[in-house]
C-alpha cells in the first residue's frame, strides 16, 4: 500500500512516521524547505512530486487550512479510482465541502482530525518515538464506500487510535471549545505573562498545561482554526461576555451569596 502526504510540516512529519510501518510512504511540501529531504530521509519516506504523491492509495492533505481548497483542486487530476483522499484539517466544515466540491467521484473522500499532534503525543523525529495512548481521531465521511470506510477504520484502531465518526457540523461545534477556546486561553495566557513561578497551586500547575500544549503551534495555524471554524466566534465572545460580567462583579463588591 502507498500512502501519500501532502504537506511536510510538523504533524505531516509525524503522521508520516506514524504511517510508515503500515505503507510505503509518498511525501509532498508545498514550499522548497531545505530540511524537507532531510525528515523526510530520516522517517524513511520517498521524497516525490505532487503528482506522484497524489497517485498514492492514500492521500492525505495536512497543509494549512488556508491551502486546502487549493491543494484539493490541485490534485484532483491525479487522484486514481478507488484512492482514499482525506484531509486532516483541525476544522472540518469547509474541508468536506472542498472535498465534495472538487474531487471526482470516483475517489474515496472523508474528513479527518487527528486530536493529537508532535507534542501531545511526545514526538522525537530522531527518534522516530511517540505515544498514541489515549488519543483519539474523528472521521467525517463525504463519499467513500463502506469497504474504504472499514479499510481506514481498521488502520487506524490498529495505531491503537479511539474513531469518532460524526458529521462536520457536529465536529466544528464541539471543536470550537476543545480546541479553538483553549488555544485562546493559551495564548491569552502566555500574552498576559502567566509563567512557572516559587508559589504555586495544583490549580496554577494544571493552568500552566494549556499554554504548554497550545503556544507551540504557529500562528498561522491558531488564525486558521478560528476563522474557518464558523462555530468559533460566538463561542469565543460567550467566553469574553463571561469574563466581563465577573469582573463586573468583583469591581461592583456585588451579591456575597452567589456562586455564578
Amino acid at each position: 500500500m502507498t500512502i501519500g502526504i501532502i504537506g511536510f510540516g510538523n504533524f505531516g512529519s509525524l503522521l508520516a512516521s506514524i504511517l510508515k510501518k503500515n505503507a510505503e510512504i509518498r511525501i509532498y511540501h508545498y514550499r522548497n524547505e531545505k530540511e524537507i529531504p532531510d525528515k523526510a530521509k530520516i522517517i524513511g519516506a520517498e521524497f516525490c512530486d505532487l503528482e506522484t504523491t497524489s497517485k498514492s492509495d492514500i492521500v492525505i492533505i495536512a497543509v494549512p487550512i488556508s491551502k486546502t481548497e487549493e491543494i484539493i483542486k490541485n490534485i484532483s487530476r491525479f487522484v486514481k479510482p478507488d484512492a482514499i483522499v482525506m484531509d486532516v484539517c483541525s476544522v472540518k466544515v469547509y474541508p468536506c465541502r472542498w472535498l465534495k466540491k472538487y474531487m471526482p467521484t470516483h475517489a474515496n473522500t472523508i474528513g479527518a482530525h487527528p486530536m493529537f499532534g508532535p507534542a501531545t503525543t511526545n514526538f522525537n523525529l530522531k527518534k522516530q518515538v511517540w505515544d498514541l495512548r489515549g488519543h483519539q481521531i474523528v472521521l467525517c465521511p463525504v463519499n467513500i464506500s463502506k469497504t474504504k470506510l472499514q479499510e481506514l477504520r481498521k488502520l487506524f484502531r490498529n495505531l491503537g487510535l479511539k474513531i469518532i465518526q460524526t458529521t462536520p457540523q457536529n465536529h466544528d461545534k464541539q471543536n470550537a471549545a476543545t480546541l479553538g477556546l483553549v488555544h485562546f486561553l493559551g495564548r491569552s495566557l502566555w500574552s498576559a505573562g502567566i509563567r512557572e513561578q516559587e508559589i504555586f497551586t495544583p490549580g496554577y500547575t494544571d493552568l500552566l498545561k494549556i499554554y504548554r500544549h497550545t503556544t507551540g503551534d504557529t500562528w498561522r495555524l491558531f488564525y486558521d482554526m478560528n476563522n474557518y471554524n464558523p462555530y468559533a466566534k460566538k463561542i469565543r465572545q460567550k467566553f469574553l461576555d463571561s469574563c466581563r460580567k465577573i469582573e463586573d462583579k468583583i469591581t461592583k463588591n456585588s451579591d456575597f451569596n452567589s456562586n455564578s
